[in-house]
């Protein structure tokens, strides 16, 4: 788009058809506008491209689920949607080409101590200890607990590098969270998904509902690898 700067009639700067005017050392210049751009095909630009495409990936997947959609619109985080404010977070913690130990799916919050975190008989056992009596003060009518699977390392070349996968419950309050163990059946396609990966990461967070509407909090992402070899 070309527009005018200063003066009566102003200053042409901008695009044009398919040309480019632009000012320099105080002269109007017109060029023509290159038909394709080339990408950079160096190493680290290969890099950048690379691990951009996993965060975004990874932001799309955490935004299809509801209430981590909801958490990423409350965050306090500069973003104009829960999407760009996922990926702001994590452009800087994704690996080269698949989701790291590093990555989240929930910006800070409480502290959730794990226990325990395992694959048994086709279930992931999930075992807590201790979350913050924060989550009893604000009395919480409910709450889901999210868990994001990266299945990562393909046995196969031509499978992609990593999979997304995600298991979700609903629970309603608890009157002791000092331990909690939850029991989350896979469904056909993660058990699938074990077969052709050799190791998974694992991304956990609890979200919990007060009875105000969206006023609800939220647990920091637990995050745990798992060696699929020895399932």
């Amino acid at each position: 788009m070309a527009e005018l700067r200063n003066g009566i009639l102003g200053e042409l700067t901008g695009k044009i058809g398919n040309k480019v005017i632009r000012k320099v050392n105080g002269k109007i210049v017109a060029s023509e506008r290159p038909a394709t751009y080339k990408k950079t095909k160096s190493k680290k630009a290969k890099t950048v491209r690379g691990r951009f495409a996993v965060t975004v990936d990874l932001a799309k997947y955490i935004n299809s689920i509801p209430d981590l959609r909801e958490v990423w619109s409350c965050a306090d985080v500069k973003g104009t949607s829960p999407y760009h404010k996922a990926i702001k977070v994590n452009s800087y913690l994704t690996g080269n080409d698949s989701p790291s130990l590093n990555n989240i799916i929930t910006p800070f919050g409480i502290y959730l101590k794990t226990r325990s975190i395992s694959l048994e008989n086709k279930n992931l056992i999930l075992q807590f200890e201790n979350i913050e009596e924060a989550a009893l003060q604000n009395n919480f009518s409910s709450f889901s607990l999210h868990a994001l699977l990266s299945f990562q390392e393909p046995i196969t070349k031509s499978d992609k590098k990593y999979k997304l996968s995600n298991i979700s419950f609903n629970g309603q309050s608890i009157s002791s969270l000092s331990e909690v163990s939850i029991s989350l059946p896979l469904d056909k396609a993660a058990l699938a998904l074990i077969k052709k990966y050799k190791s998974l990461i694992l991304y956990t967070a609890i979200v919990f509902n007060p009875p105000v509407p969206k006023q609800f909090f939220w647990t920091s992402t637990v995050t745990v690898q798992i060696n699929l070899g020895k399932i």
